[in-house]
This record gives structure tokens, C-alpha cells and sequence, in this order.
């Protein structure tokens, strides 16, 4: 059985990918659940087959569909289908995570970078800029069943439902080139993406309009996902935690090393008692770091320590992984062996697949640089 996460083959009898852990069994026939759908549709693909012959246009989009199906993966998405040059993503199924609208829109802003650095690469055989394809995508989050659906001999896992529909609507009221999003969706990621002013959408065989707004792109700083907008409340019954961890610091910040682990349920206040030493501290950005893992990062795990580099190296989180380690290395007096800096690529994000440098290493060796480059 291959994984459709990794493509790592595994015994027939596992239930999860020996690899990456992601679940290899079989999805139920039917299930309600709450996703993100995405579609995505290539702008100027008809005009594009009017230029080139049937062939030429085939190996063009397989490739670039392909890549844009790899953005959609990394953020722990499902390629439902492809219709034509449309590709419909599924987010929180057949896996459902706690944030599949952000997962959704940070897959869609990396398909629209996916797709500019396929442009540049292609630039020779497509000389005509009028007729360069574009994406629109949309995005909405709502119910939906999902589930193996039958027909005609063939068994297929998909979602139907009108969320699948207005998802789709979406992506054909949006602007070539930029992403579109329901209400919901802003709703749930308003703390970590710049939007545009709402507007109101009549769509196609749908009664009650749908309200929408476009991304402009990921916040320079995230916000809050919990709490009260534009309140601080004061902290309540956390004096003697945040006394242990004062003491912490004190002892930290003489040149003790420290290190504190703190557990509990979602929604208790581990992030806010981290937020108050922080204010009672007075700690600045050189002496706090941060790094975050995220249930999407289930394929690789150096997502929190990417983080953290990005952190403690301030570096934007628009820069992408070759660029971001490359800045890093030339922090440094000494220049970074090739495979190094290749390394700390894969840390920041990269597929292994697109790191030249660590081809024809063993899967043992690349992890060894990846483990140097990030010590």
C-alpha cells in the first residue's frame, strides 16, 4: 500500500505510513463532517490550447497541475479531482485537523507562488504574455458528507454537499490571479491573513447571497486566535505558575540553563501565562524566540524548528525555504558546505525531491545535515 501523503510504500496490513504517519486505511462510506473546499481553475488554459499543439499542452498543465497538487499536500489537503484544467481540494477530509480554513488559504497562497516560478521556468515556450494562465481560487468552509460514492464502475472518495458548490461559484467570481473566500472562512483566519473590504455575491442557483472577501496575504504579525478583540483581561489564578516560571528566568538569565514544560488542556492558558512572563519580564524580541507546531506539519518535523530559525533570524514568513536559509547562512563568517545549506532548506519547508544538493545521499546522510544545519 502506498502512502497518499508520502508515496512510501508500506505492508498491506499497516494502518498508518511507516514514514510519515499519516492513516493508510480506508475512508467510511459516509460521513459528515465540516471542511475547507478549495477550487482552483487555470485562467487562459482555452487560449493556451489555441497556441500550442495538444501534446505540448498536456506535458505543460500535467506539470503544473502537478506541482500545484504539491502545495495542497503540504498543507495536509486532499486532492479530491481534477476537471479538466480545475483542481478540487478537499481540507479536513478524509483527515479532519482544529484549522482547516487556515490551512486552506496559506495552500492557495502557495499555489499562486507555485504557479508564478512555473511561469518562469516555462517563459520560452510560452511567449505570448496576454495568453499566460493565471489561478482563481475558492475557497468555502461549511458541512458537507463525505465518502466513498460509486457509479458507472468506479469508486470514488469525494464530498457533495452545497459547500462544494459555493466553493466553486467563488472561484468563478474571482479575479484572475488572487483568492476568494466566504465568510466563515475570513471568520476563522481574520487573526492571520490581510483581507479586503466584503462584498456581497448573488450566485448562480443559489438563493441568499454569499459574502466574500479577497486575501491579500498572510499577517506580518499573527494575532489572536483566542480571547477577547481589543480587551486585556486580567490574569486569575496562575500567581504561583508564573512565579516558577519567573524564577526560571532569573536563573536562566544568569547563565543557567532551563527548561520548563508546560501541559495542560486546550483553552486552560498556557499561552497567556506565556504572554504574562513575557510583559512581566520586559523581554524583547532578541531574547524570545517562538516556534509553533501545527497538526497540517504531520509530514515533516522540523516545522517548529523552522520556526524558530525564522524567529530567532526575524526572517518574513513570505521568504521561501531556499531564500530564508541562504540568509541565514551568510550570517555566518565561515561559508556553509552546499549540502548544509541544502539541509537547512528541507528544515525550512522544501521537499527533500527539490533539494538538488542532497540527491544521491542515503535517507540516513540527508537527515544528518538536516540535524547539523539546524544545531
Amino acid at each position: 500500500m502506498v502512502c497518499p501523503a508520502c508515496d512510501e510504500p508500506n505492508p498491506g496490513r499497516a494502518d498508518f505510513c511507516s514514514a510519515c504517519g499519516a492513516p493508510l486505511s480506508l475512508p467510511a462510506e459516509a460521513d459528515r463532517r465540516v471542511v475547507s473546499v478549495l477550487f482552483a481553475d487555470l485562467s487562459g488554459y482555452t487560449q493556451l490550447s489555441e497556441q500550442l499543439d495538444a501534446e505540448e499542452v498536456h506535458q505543460l498543465i500535467a506539470d503544473c497541475l502537478d506541482r500545484l497538487s504539491q502545495c495542497i499536500a503540504r498543507w495536509g489537503g486532499y486532492v479530491d479531482k481534477f476537471i479538466g484544467d480545475c483542481i478540487m481540494a478537499l481540507f479536513g477530509a478524509p483527515t479532519a485537523y482544529e484549522n482547516e480554513p487556515e490551512r486552506a488559504v496559506r495552500a492557495a497562497l502557495d499555489m499562486q507562488v507555485a504557479l508564478s516560478q512555473w511561469l518562469d521556468r516555462n517563459a520560452g515556450e510560452l511567449a505570448d504574455d496576454e495568453f499566460l494562465p493565471q489561478l482563481r481560487i475558492g475557497i468555502n468552509t461549511g458541512p458537507v458528507v463525505t465518502g466513498l460514492f460509486a457509479g458507472g464502475g468506479a469508486l470514488n472518495y469525494t464530498a457533495v454537499g452545497d459547500t462544494v458548490n459555493v466553493a466553486s461559484r467563488l472561484e468563478s467570481h474571482c479575479e484572475p490571479g488572487r483568492i476568494l473566500v466566504d465568510s466563515t472562512t475570513y471568520d476563522q483566519t481574520l487573526h492571520l491573513f490581510e483581507f479586503e473590504d466584503e462584498q456581497t455575491l448573488q450566485v448562480k442557483n443559489r438563493r441568499e447571497p454569499v459574502r466574500a472577501r479577497h486575501v491579500r496575504g498572510v499577517k506580518e504579525d499573527r494575532g489572536r486566535a483566542r480571547g477577547f478583540e481589543g480587551r486585556r483581561l486580567p490574569l486569575v489564578g496562575r500567581s504561583q505558575e508564573l512565579a516558577v516560571l519567573r524564577e526560571h528566568w532569573r536563573r536562566a538569565s544568569q547563565g543557567s540553563f532551563q527548561l520548563c514544560l508546560i501541559t495542560g488542556p486546550a483553552g486552560i492558558g498556557k499561552s497567556r501565562l506565556l504572554e504574562e512572563l513575557v510583559a512581566a519580564e520586559v523581554l524583547g524580541p532578541e531574547q524570545v524566540a517562538v516556534g509553533r507546531s501545527y497538526p497540517y506539519a504531520s509530514s515533516t518535523p522540523w516545522e517548529p524548528v523552522a520556526e524558530l530559525i525564522r524567529s530567532e533570524y526575524q526572517l518574513p514568513v513570505e521568504l521561501g525555504p531556499r531564500e530564508a536559509a541562504a540568509r541565514v547562512a551568510a550570517t555566518f563568517p565561515e561559508p556553509w558546505p552546499p549540502q548544509l545549506e541544502a539541509g537547512l532548506t528541507v528544515a525550512l519547508g522544501s521537499p527533500v525531491s527539490e533539494v538538488s544538493e542532497l540527491q544521491g545521499f542515503s535517507p540516513a546522510e540527508r537527515q544528518e545535515w538536516i540535524r547539523n544545519s539546524v544545531i
